[in-house]
C-alpha cells in the first residue's frame, strides 16, 4: 500500500511539473522546431544566411517570439515571430534596416 500510494505522488509531480512547463514555456517540441523554421523562412525571403536567438514563449497569445540578426552584419537586429492571430511568421528585417541605414544616411560620420 505504501508503494502504490509513494508511485502515486512521484507520478502526480511529473505531470505537475509537464503541465507547468508546457503552460509557461510551450511545447518544447515546438520550441525547437519553430527555431528551423524562422531561419529557413529568413533565408529563402532574404537570400543569405541569419542567426536566430533564444526563443520565447508568450502565455497569452500562446505564440513564439525571437530576435535574429544577419551572419554578415552583426549590429543589424530585428525581430521575427508568429502573428498572434494567424500564427504565420512575421518579420522586421526589412523595417529595421531601413531604420538603421538610412538614419545614418545625414550623419556625420565620426573620426576615430
Amino acid at each position: 500500500m505504501k508503494r502504490t500510494r509513494k508511485i502515486i505522488w512521484v507520478l502526480s509531480l511529473i505531470l505537475l511539473f509537464g503541465f507547468f512547463i508546457f503552460v509557461f514555456f510551450g511545447n518544447p517540441i515546438k520550441y525547437y522546431t519553430l527555431k528551423g523554421e524562422f531561419e529557413k523562412f529568413l533565408e529563402e525571403k532574404h537570400d543569405q544566411e541569419f542567426i536566430v536567438g533564444r526563443i520565447s514563449f508568450d502565455i497569452m497569445h500562446r505564440t513564439y517570439h525571437s530576435y535574429a540578426t544577419p551572419k554578415n552584419d552583426r549590429k543589424l537586429k530585428f525581430y521575427i515571430g508568429q502573428n498572434n492571430i494567424t500564427r504565420e511568421i512575421d518579420e522586421a528585417y526589412e523595417y529595421e534596416k531601413n531604420r538603421l541605414y538610412e538614419s545614418n544616411k545625414g550623419a556625420i560620420p565620426a573620426i576615430i
